[in-house]
């Protein structure tokens, strides 16, 4: 069974990809709001909200453990005992799948505390060109904004981050955050309009999928159920 964990609705977005990609894995989900937001924390506060979210899943049964959440990624390998002690694999969202999506540079949207560990920066290498704080995103899509509803509140605050592509040449931009591709239509508009050039979207979500099934060596089976905790 596939454990997914996140801060809010972003893991149930994980899950329902996941439900497509392998319509007969199992997984259960464990969205922990009562500490959410997560990308406000520190590393400390971080490390052990993650360490207590991988053993709920793991004591319900989960065999894989998806870090849906970029952010509680941030801090995986500062886990380094959690795959050996439980024997399960523990899978970050760190896309570094966006390196064979384009040859350009690439920039990344991500939580205040994804952007100061630079964990897409230490994986993309040169290759990323910079990194852009947005954490108020997490709140608005918790409040029920996606594309076609984004408010002008949104878009005025994405203008505001998004400005600083003005100039930097980017061909892709990482949504590093499970929330973010509810508003990637918005985001990836503007960015383009900012730009003035196509710019690729890159999900931290299905990168994450991806790198599963390359972990697990093979698309996850079970019955198909889907549970929440």
């Amino acid at each position: 069974m596939i454990g997914i964990f996140d801060s809010g609705s972003g893991g149930e977005f994980t899950q329902e990809a996941l439900k497509r990609a392998f319509p007969s894995a199992d997984t259960l989900l464990y969205s922990d709001r009562k500490n959410a937001p997560f990308g406000t924390k520190t590393e400390k506060e971080l490390i052990k909200i993650t360490k207590d979210g991988i053993t709920r899943l793991t004591d319900r049964g989960a065999d894989v453990v998806l870090l849906a959440c970029c952010t509680a990624s941030t801090v995986h390998h500062l886990l380094p005992d959690a795959e050996r002690e439980r024997s399960i694999p523990i899978i970050g969202a760190v896309a570094k799948e966006a390196l064979s999506l384009t040859e350009g540079r690439i920039a990344v949207l991500a939580t205040e505390a994804t952007v100061r560990s630079h964990a897409f920066k230490k994986a993309l290498g040169d290759r990323c060109a910079i990194e852009i704080a947005a954490s108020e995103l997490v709140g608005m899509v918790e409040r029920g904004e996606a594309d076609g509803s984004a408010t002008a509140e949104a878009e005025y605050f994405l203008r505001l981050r998004l400005s600083a592509l003005e100039g930097v040449g980017c061909d892709a931009l990482i949504l590093g955050c499970t929330h973010f591709p509810r508003l990637g239509g918005t985001i990836i508009g503007i960015a383009e309009e900012i730009s003035k050039r196509k710019i690729i979207a890159v999900s931290s979500t299905d990168c994450a999928v991806k790198e599963l099934l390359q972990r697990l060596g093979g698309a996850p089976v079970g019955e198909g159920r889907h549970r929440t905790i």
